[in-house]
């Protein structure tokens, strides 16, 4: 019995990292036309993790000045960098909801499609669900990737590096889905405890 209350309390100190209402505030900002249900389950999904004031910000276009035009495609970097100029300083974070394809510069590479981006540390990041939608998704599995890489991008913000612990949200993804699906949805106790520190 004890061990099994023992498990229940380190299974819920990683899921929701704030044994409190915590003071985070978080703006999500949807890019055209992402669906209700999509950016509802972002909101929920910090809601329940931080315990913190969510607010959905008035849908906007996807800035032109993001446009990578040889691959038809949107620049993470620079959507973020429009979500720092143009979303409130009253929100602690936000995170951008698009659904069109996004990608960032990867090594060698100049051009890599990803599944979200964010700077360390940083106040800002995006999700697309694009590359979520890979191998045509039950609605199940499509929102457990929502909720993966949403804690992810905004793990990044809050500090977190990529975390070495296999199933932990902050695995690195290494540009493949299977390391989503397979993510537990939560924190390691690692990363769970820096989120706690840092929220303090």
């Amino acid at each position: 019995m004890l061990k099994k209350a023992l498990l229940t309390l380190v299974l819920f100190s990683c899921s929701a990292v704030a044994a409190a209402p915590s003071r985070l505030t978080i703006a999500v900002q949807p890019f055209g036309k992402v669906r209700k249900t999509v950016v509802a389950e972002v909101r929920s999904t910090l809601e329940a993790t931080y315990r913190c004031n969510v607010s959905v910000l008035p849908t906007v276009p996807l800035p032109r000045s993001a446009w990578y035009n040889p691959r038809k495609r949107y620049r993470a970097e620079k959507l973020t960098a429009w979500l720092d100029r143009n979303t409130p300083r009253t929100c602690d974070k936000v995170i951008g909801v698009a659904r069109w394809d996004i990608s960032s510069t990867k090594g060698k590479y100049l051009d890599w499609g990803i599944f979200g981006y964010a700077e360390l540390g940083g106040r800002s990041c995006v999700i697309s669900t694009h590359r979520l939608r890979l191998d045509h998704p039950s609605a199940k599995l499509l929102h457990k990737r929502i909720r993966v890489i949403t804690l992810h991008e905004i793990g990044h913000t809050l500090g977190l590096r990529h975390c070495p612990h296999r199933g932990c949200v902050m695995e690195d993804c290494r540009g493949t889905i299977k390391t989503i699906d397979r993510s537990t949805g939560r924190y390691c106790r690692t990363c769970a405890a820096k989120i706690a520190e840092y929220l303090k």
